[in-house]
């Protein structure tokens, strides 16, 4: 997922390599039966965030007992019968802590990014939030939590403050149809931007959920 108003100053990124889905599509049914075997991560760009781990390019990670067994170079020797993740054009890096999100705004992402403070206040909390339904609330949340999952942070310090009350997410991220889930967001937004008399900026009439 890029954003439309992020561009890279050094031009667009190299293509991954071709991918096949139908080893992908194997490579998943052995991840959700591994009846304990090990995994194998492979190829990967590695940034560890760590000096006594050190970076890789390529290399790879062998995961025993769902934990971290080993990370470096050329490591299908040590995996045995692991399951083999294809990581080629990827990159590995540990999961990421967002320490601040307004979960509830998740149909409104992107929706106007050139905002100061003052004017995502007025946009957001004193704008579309007093029209914030129950379902509003949970579908921003829920789309949020997504959003997070796709670009691997494992955990975020939600604030969930709309019109005076508290929710708290207590759904589950798996088993969702994205497609469901996109149509419920644009409609939830749709329905924000008749009911509070705002209109965002030409990403409101894309036609794209913000997932």
């Amino acid at each position: 997922m890029t954003s439309r108003y992020a561009v890279s100053p050094t031009g667009p990124a190299e293509p991954s390599p071709d991918r096949n889905p139908g080893a992908d599509a194997r490579t998943l049914a052995e991840l959700r039966q591994l009846g304990g075997r090990p995994v194998l991560i492979k190829g990967a760009t590695i940034l560890s965030q760590d000096p006594a781990v050190g970076d890789y390019a390529p290399g790879d990670i062998l995961i025993r007992d769902g934990k971290i067994a080993q990370v470096g170079e050329k490591l299908t020797s040590q995996a045995g019968e692991a399951v083999v993740i294809d990581a080629a054009g990827t990159i590995a890096v540990p999961g990421f802590v967002d320490a601040h999100v307004h979960a509830w705004e998740g149909q409104l992402r992107g929706a106007a990014p050139t905002l100061d403070f003052g004017g995502y206040l007025g946009f957001t909390a004193f704008g579309y939030g007093p029209h914030y339904r129950p379902h509003d609330n949970y579908i921003g949340t829920l789309a949020t939590a997504l959003v997070a999952l796709a670009f691997a942070y494992v955990g975020n310090v939600d604030t969930v403050l709309v019109a005076g009350q508290v929710r708290k997410w207590r759904g589950k991220l798996t088993g969702h149809n994205m497609d469901a889930v996109a149509a419920q967001v644009l409609a939830s937004r749709d329905y924000l931007f008749a009911a509070s008399g705002q209109r965002a900026d030409a990403l409101a009439d894309a036609g794209t959920a913000p997932l």
